[in-house]
């Protein structure tokens, strides 16, 4: 045999086996088998690659002398076995008997001077093995992970679900199972601590709604307060049913603060004060405690025009309406007090313009009788006196409206039989003013008449203090 020929051979004896079906593939360096069309094993393929390579090296390095002779070297004897137990396992994989012959008649010479022939398949199968079951640990972790993560996903899409209908302990519930299936996991350690914190909130709020039914307004709006401060920094969107579990609970509070207050109120404004705070309130009772304020605010103010227009202060009493009606409206009763203002105020200055034209005409009269009958002269007598002269005395009376002041009488004496002997001034001092209903005596000599006579006062004069 050349060695060309054997060369040759040992070509076509070393092929790559398919490890699905065992046909020896053609191509040294196919990657798919050309019966089944099955993949072959990359890693395989190379390491097998490398060895042919090595072998045939040293079959050349160990047979350079002579081709025709049998391999004498021990090394080269046992390369030549191994890849004639390769072709070995190739043919078998072929079949058929024809094919098989065929391969007999080529075998080397070397095979046929009792080199062993095993299966290729030794080769590889402890390898295939542990490749196989490696995947299908691979693939058994693959699907624990995925029924552990669907069951995770399915409790967290559950407890955002309870979370957001405001049923925070169903959720950490929920939350926790996920927890034990993932420990460590920071996003569901997050998730528990929010919920927690919700689940309190909710917890400050249904127990100061407690204290509201008990009456303690103040420790109720104290919680309140805290859990504003606390929500007002919380913006997920679980926290919504809190703030308008917040929202209600703050209604109560505002409800039965306004209603403990509402006896206490004295004015308009106050009244107006609570009842701004229940606008637009929900709770329970607001509606019925607005109607209260307002009925309480109409009757306020109607009582505070009656009493201003006891005092006819109109002005007043039509302030305190137009107040009134600008926080409670324009009532029925509101309007009727307002007609009322209106009629007495006309009736008043009705009457004040016809006490003014008496007061005038009164007046006009004192003042006339003030300038030109000021007093009357009670007493008047002339005597002689023991001088010999002609005393006259005598009292005037004011009947004047305002005092009066040095007044001066004008007199005459006249004889028995009427003539005219004299005359004279008078002056009356009392000391200052003589005030209205009072009176003063005067005295006054004549010395000209020395006989009896008569007296009259023929005029006077006097100042109106």
């Amino acid at each position: 045999m050349s060695r060309e020929t054997s060369e040759g051979e040992r070509g076509r004896v070393v092929r790559t086996a398919c490890p699905y079906c065992g046909f020896a593939t053609m191509d040294d360096e196919a990657s798919f088998c050309s019966r089944c069309g099955k993949p072959l094993h990359t890693a395989a393929i190379l390491a097998r690659r490398l060895e042919r390579a090595e072998w045939l090296e040293k079959i050349k390095d160990v047979g350079a002398g002579s081709s025709a002779q049998p391999l004498q070297d021990r090394e080269a004897q046992e390369i030549w076995n191994r890849m004639s137990r390769d072709g070995e396992s190739g043919r078998k994989a072929d079949g058929g008997g024809g094919q098989a012959e065929r391969s007999r008649a080529e075998r080397p010479a070397i095979a046929a001077e009792g080199a062993p022939a095993t299966g290729y398949f030794r080769l590889w199968m402890l390898p295939a093995a542990a490749l196989l079951i490696s995947c299908l640990a691979v693939l058994a972790v693959f699907v624990h992970d995925g029924n552990v993560n669907a069951k995770v996903r399915s409790w967290h899409v559950q407890a955002e679900k309870e979370a957001k209908a405001g049923q925070y302990r169903n959720a950490e519930q929920l939350l926790e199972l996920a927890a034990a299936s993932r420990p460590g996991n920071p996003g569901i350690a997050k998730d528990i601590d929010i919920v927690r914190q919700a689940a309190k909130l909710d917890d400050d709020i249904k127990a100061a709604g407690l204290l509201l039914d008990q009456g303690s307004l103040e420790k109720a709006e104290s919680g309140l307060r805290q859990a504003q401060a606390t929500l007002s920094s919380r913006h997920e969107e679980l926290f919504d049913p809190i703030r308008d579990k917040l929202a209600g609970a703050g209604a109560r509070l505002a409800v039965q603060q306004v209603s403990s207050e509402l006896d206490g109120l004295g004015t308009i404004r106050e009244m107006a004060e609570r009842l701004q705070r229940l606008r637009g309130l929900q709770a329970p009772g607001a509606p019925e405690l607005r109607q209260r304020i307002l009925d309480s605010m109409v009757q306020m103010g109607i009582n505070q025009a009656q009493q201003l227009l006891r005092k006819k202060d109109f002005s007043a009493a039509r302030a305190a309406v137009d107040e009134t009606v600008s926080h409670a409206g324009n009532t029925s009763k509101l309007q009727d007090m307002s007609a009322r203002i209106d009629k007495e105020k006309e009736e008043y200055e009705e009457q004040e313009r016809k006490r003014l034209n008496a007061a005038m005409q009164m007046a006009n009269l004192e003042q006339r009788q003030n300038q030109t009958d000021a007093f009357d002269i009670v007493e008047l007598n002339a005597s002689i006196g023991e001088e010999g002269s002609a005393v006259i005395t005598g009292r005037l009376k004011s009947k004047a409206t305002r005092g009066i002041r040095a007044i001066r009488l004008f007199y005459v004496l006249k004889d028995a039989e009427g003539v005219q002997v004299g005359s004279g001034t008078i002056s009356v001092s009392s000391g200052g003013v003589i005030e209205p209903g009072g009176s003063a005596a005067f005295t006054e000599k004549n010395a000209s008449v020395k006989s009896e006579a008569s007296v009259a006062i023929t005029s006077a004069t006097w100042y109106i203090d």
